[in-house]
């Protein structure tokens, strides 16, 4: 009888760009063992400043990030009560949101203020050189001074309310 036994993750050959980042500058330990199964070296993250760690591109991560910011929306007068309030006050920063729903960032890398900086990198990287070749011409880039929210419109749930009621 043969024995079952789990095969590594096939070695993903794309080229990879952007800055590296670390298991210590996340929380979630969903990310953390992604970045643990795909780092295929060790060194220093140009966030946290961790040494001797295994590091990623952060394109690796940029798949997931925009996944999750599919839940968040730019501050709009669709989406607020902009009208009656200072628009400061309708919305937040995309990385406050993320953290303060999802607590993806490290105690570590929040502490040293470096949130900001990891996510607008996440969410800036690409894959290939075409993809590079796009943005800079169709797409702009993330922009961390855009205030977000997590609201499609001013009297509704906002969507990790409901996953936090289990509906």
């Amino acid at each position: 009888m043969d024995t079952f036994a789990l095969l590594p993750s096939p070695v993903d050959n794309t080229p990879r760009y952007g800055e590296l980042c670390c298991v210590e500058c996340f929380e979630d330990r969903w990310l953390r063992q992604q970045i643990t199964n795909r780092s295929r070296e060790m060194g220093r993250c140009e966030f946290c400043e961790t040494e001797g760690i295994p590091v990623i591109e952060v394109s690796y991560l940029t798949s997931y990030f925009l996944n999750m910011t599919e839940m968040y929306s730019r501050v709009s007068s669709d989406n607020t009560i902009m009208a009656l309030v200072d628009p400061v006050d309708a919305g937040e920063f995309l990385h406050y949101l993320i953290q303060d729903d999802w607590e993806v960032f490290s105690e570590g890398l929040v502490d040293r203020d470096q949130q900001e900086n990891l996510l607008t990198a996440i969410l800036n990287a690409r894959y290939t050189d075409a993809e590079w070749m796009r943005q800079a011409k169709e797409e702009s880039p993330f922009d961390s001074s855009e205030l977000y929210t997590s609201r499609q419109n001013p009297a509704d749930y906002r969507l990790v309310d409901v996953w936090d009621t289990g509906k």
